[in-house]
């Protein structure tokens, strides 16, 4: 769970967008697929590859990304067994199972590009890194850049990737709100009715996800009437999403950073006793969390500072966008008053779920 959860979710997260793209390098489903090379080279004897043999379509887009992303969401949020060791390995078995799948059929690439929701997320956190990396024949570069500057200069492929962004940034905010006073007013009413807290959860993550498509799409309609219908709703839709990565990752950032830190030192025991046998194999395990390593005043002040300046960056990044689309200055500022609204809403819901004093639900 430390692994999956705290170093491996979050903490790959803060690193793909802060330094790089880091699970190029180190995505075992990729790394691993040699395996399948070589039996592939073993069995067809030089005939055609047994890998990739199905097309992969411009319809489906990451809509398989979209539906595994709902379903690690689920898991983390929902699931009742999302800290137990056995049954995140059975997840982890089938997750593998799914990847090495789609990679057999539809070819390792087309595969990681689309359906494999890690390479996929952490690849759009990147954009916002101060470097970047790719493969150029078989050298590696390496080039530096300002940060967020990417997310200026690439836009979105389909309206599958949007969706996987907005689900992305609902999830994470669904996660704050679960922990407020408000969320356990709603569950004790509902539970009443029907006392089954998987399925409120579910439900609510759902409508986490469905509010906020709903409200993105109703601002992209109203930019598209600001732009005298100049950009279609879809084309708005889609040429603005990844001006609301720094958003996602500012709240990244201010919801788990105190998590991060001190749950993250659970590393340290777990590596020198991985199996819990009593083992101390370096050294490690008698070690003790250290939960002032952050305080609350400086968690706070993080997160605060966190969300405003992404917040800031995104409506940057959203303005930059609408000038390079519109041209005109005047229909560019006129198309953005909307979705300025909509950051400064999202600002301020975002600051009042971080305010609310934690609640525990059983």
């Amino acid at each position: 769970p430390t692994m999956i959860w705290v170093i491996g979710w979050v903490g790959i997260a803060y690193t793909s967008a802060l330094v790089g793209n880091i699970w190029l390098l180190i995505n075992p489903w990729n790394n691993t697929f040699v395996i399948f090379h070589v039996l592939d080279n073993a069995l067809n004897k030089g005939k055609r590859s047994l890998i990739g043999r199905l097309e992969y379509t411009e319809s489906y887009g990451m809509w398989p990304a979209v539906l595994l992303l709902m379903t690690f969401a689920w898991i983390e949020l929902v699931y009742v067994n999302s800290s137990s060791p056995f049954h995140l390995a059975i997840l982890l078995l089938i997750y593998s199972i799914i990847t090495w799948t789609g990679m057999i059929l539809f070819g390792k690439d087309r595969w990681l590009e689309n359906g494999e929701i890690f390479s996929i997320i952490f690849g759009i956190l990147a954009k916002f890194a101060p470097s970047e990396a790719y493969r150029k024949g078989k050298d590696l570069v390496l080039n530096l850049r300002p940060p967020a500057v990417e997310l200026t200069l690439t836009e979105s492929k389909s309206l599958s990737e949007m969706t996987l962004i907005i689900t992305l940034l609902a999830t994470i905010t669904f996660d704050g709100f679960m922990a407020t006073p408000i969320w356990a007013n709603i569950t004790d009413i509902i539970y009443e009715a029907s006392p089954n807290m998987t399925l409120i959860a579910t439900l609510g993550l759902l409508s986490s996800v469905g509010l906020f498509l709903i409200t993105y799409i109703a601002i992209c309609k109203s930019i598209s009437m600001s732009s005298n219908n100049i950009l279609t709703t879809e084309n708005v839709c889609i040429s603005f999403i990844y001006s609301l990565i720094p958003i996602s990752l500012a709240y990244h950032l201010a919801h788990f950073l105190s998590y991060l830190l001190i749950q993250g030192q659970l590393i340290v025991p777990l590596s020198s006793d991985p199996l819990g046998y009593g083992w101390d194999l370096f050294g490690g395990a008698g070690y003790k969390l250290n939960i002032a390593i952050i305080g609350a005043k400086l968690a706070w002040v993080t997160a605060v500072i966190s969300i405003v300046v992404g917040h800031i960056i995104a409506v940057y990044i959203s303005h930059v966008v609408a000038m390079k689309k519109l041209g005109n200055r005047k229909t560019a500022i006129q198309s953005q008053i909307p979705m300025l609204g909509l950051m400064i809403i999202y600002t301020i819901s975002s600051l009042w779920i971080l305010a609310q004093p934690i609640t525990v639900i059983h």
